[in-house]
This record gives structure tokens, C-alpha cells and sequence, in this order.
């Protein structure tokens, strides 16, 4: 019986020892689940990075997303004539953008919720797209009847065609960041980055895909495929 008692003993410590508790500051940190999913998550330290360190890797990401920014910059100097013509159209594409980027942050913080709590794998990245996807198309819907009002209602002596241009760049937009903000975190996971850098970086690649999905939306509806 004694014997039997220190095997429970020394199987409880095993137990603790094996199965400890993370805190949860550690559980939500980026770093912790990208080496949770690589199996390795017993090397991870929770103390946090030094301010130099944490200045450098931050400044790192902000000037890379800076940079992929100014893409947005050549897709509106290649599409002057539209914006120069219809410049209700260049009015609204800060409401655009503006909404692909909320879209995306959505989806790319339950994703990253996900990861750090282990209610989302990398291997289950199709059921997750197919989730999103359907999400998306319907949050472009409803943003779709909202645009409508917005357009219709609030801007007067707008060509029809450039309102339908505002509208299904729109339903565009949203649906495309709410895929894309599911996908980016997995895409970081899976390269060995911190998940946590979809956030500004889904902001970052809605400005371009907004801008671009706008402005050649409405120059096919004005101008035609010619």
C-alpha cells in the first residue's frame, strides 16, 4: 500500500510537471503558439523582450508595411483619369479601405484567438477558409445594402454608374479581407512568424487590393473593356 501510495505521489508531480500551467499572457502571446504548432512550446520564455529589442523588431515590420503601402500610390497615379474625371469616386475610397481593413482585423483576430488557445490548427486551414468565405459573402451583403443607402441617400448628382462602382467594390472588398485575414496568420504560423503581424498587416494589404479593386471596378463600369 505504501509503495502504491508513492506511485500515485510521484505520478501527481509527473502529472504537474508534464501538464504545468501556462499563463495566459504567455498562451496569448504570438511567439507561444507559433512554437506550440512546431512542438517546441517548452523553450518559449515568458519574459517579455527588452525595449531595444522590442523597438527593433517593431520598426523592422512597420518599414516593410510602409513600403508594400506605397504600392497603393502607383495604382492611383496609374488610374488618375479616373479619379480626376469622378472624383466622388477617389471620396469614398477611404470608407472602402477603411472597411476592408476592419473586415480582415475580424477574421484575423479570431484566428489568432484560435491559434493561441488550440482551437485552430494549421491543418485545418480549408474548413477555416470555407468558414470565412461564407462569412465574407455575407457581410458583403449587408455591407452592400449599407453602401447602397450611403451612396444613394447622402451623395446627390452621383453618375449611376460609379455608385454601382462604389457598391460591388464594396461587396468586393469586404469579402476578399475576410478570407485574407483568416489566411494571413496561418501563412505567418506556418513561415515561423509571429500570427500577431496579420493584424497591421491585413490593414496594409486591403489599402492596395481596396484601392485597386475600386479603381478598376468603376473604370470598367464608365469606361467600358475597351
Amino acid at each position: 500500500d505504501t509503495k502504491s501510495k508513492n506511485n500515485r505521489t510521484s505520478m501527481s508531480v509527473a502529472d504537474i510537471e508534464t501538464f504545468r500551467v501556462v499563463p495566459i499572457s504567455v498562451q496569448l502571446d504570438p511567439s507561444y503558439t507559433v512554437s506550440m504548432l512546431h512542438g517546441h512550446a517548452d523553450h518559449v520564455s515568458d519574459k517579455p523582450r527588452v525595449i531595444r529589442d522590442e523597438i527593433i523588431h517593431r520598426a523592422v515590420v512597420l518599414v516593410a508595411l510602409l513600403l508594400l503601402q506605397s504600392l497603393s500610390s502607383s495604382i492611383l497615379e496609374r488610374y488618375k483619369f479616373l479619379l480626376t474625371e469622378h472624383v466622388t469616386v477617389a471620396l469614398f475610397l477611404t470608407m472602402l479601405v477603411g472597411a476592408g481593413g476592419n473586415a480582415g482585423n475580424q477574421s484575423s483576430v479570431q484566428v489568432i484567438r484560435g491559434l493561441a488557445t488550440g482551437h485552430v490548427g494549421l491543418s485545418q486551414w480549408r474548413r477555416l477558409v470555407s468558414r470565412e468565405f461564407f462569412i465574407g459573402v455575407m457581410l458583403a451583403a449587408i455591407m452592400g445594402i449599407i453602401g447602397f443607402c450611403r451612396v444613394w441617400w447622402l451623395s446627390s448628382g452621383l453618375d449611376p454608374k460609379a455608385a454601382m462602382g462604389i457598391i460591388l467594390s464594396l461587396m468586393m472588398i469586404v469579402a476578399t479581407s475576410t478570407v485574407l485575414g483568416a489566411l494571413l496568420p496561418l501563412l505567418l504560423c506556418s513561415c515561423g512568424f509571429d500570427p500577431a503581424h496579420s493584424a497591421p498587416m491585413i490593414q496594409v494589404v486591403m489599402d492596395i487590393l481596396g484601392v485597386f479593386i475600386t479603381c478598376l471596378t468603376c473604370t470598367l463600369l464608365l469606361y467600358g473593356f475597351g
